[in-house]
């Protein structure tokens, strides 16, 4: 089944497309991380995770973007505090410096951002240029930003990531991350 952006008017199949997203979004979290060999929990960890919930918060009266703030943010609610992003930064490029993180956090941070944005058309149009920028503060190249688009366009129309998955991911780490190849 595939999901897009959605107009929040219920129907009679609004029920199973919820589970269905958010079975997908457990799935494809868990898949992300046995790359890095942690298996435990969907949780955006560290620091990071402020900047990543205060773009859910900011959108979650959309069904989806709600899903993955109690998927990502489970038992977090209430208004939404400035952050000062420019710390987050920092914060990303301190971890850069631990070989054992391997990228995995800000992989599946800019992942699940374009992720958001292309599940709801007010991030998309509001925070892409946020995530952007975040993106290429953390170093991601041209070649990586078209892989983690290619790699939502395809779970978005219906598929399932594994190992045997066959994107033609331009980025080393596209297909590191991605593919485990």
């Amino acid at each position: 089944m595939a999901f897009g952006r959605q107009d929040n008017k219920s129907n009679d199949g609004a029920d199973m497309k919820i589970i269905k997203f958010t079975t997908m979004v457990q799935e494809v979290d868990h898949y992300l991380l046995s790359s890095s060999g942690r298996t435990g929990g969907v949780f955006i960890f560290g620091k990071y995770k402020v900047y990543y919930s205060q773009i859910l918060k900011r959108y979650n009266a959309d069904q989806f973007i709600a899903v993955m703030e109690n998927i990502f943010n489970p038992g977090k609610s209430g208004p939404v505090d400035l952050i000062d992003e420019m710390a987050v930064i920092q914060t990303f490029k301190e971890m850069k410096n631990k070989p054992d993180k391997k990228f995995t956090e800000y992989y599946r941070l800019i992942f699940w951002l374009l992720f958001a944005a292309a599940v709801n058309d007010e991030i998309y149009n509001n925070e892409l240029p946020s995530i952007a920028d975040l993106a290429y503060c953390l170093e991601f190249n041209e070649k990586m930003m078209g892989d983690w688009c290619v790699v939502v366009d395809y779970l978005l129309s219906g598929n399932h990531l594994d190992e045997n998955t066959n994107l033609p991911l331009e980025s080393p780490e596209g297909r590191s991350f991605f593919l485990h190849k």
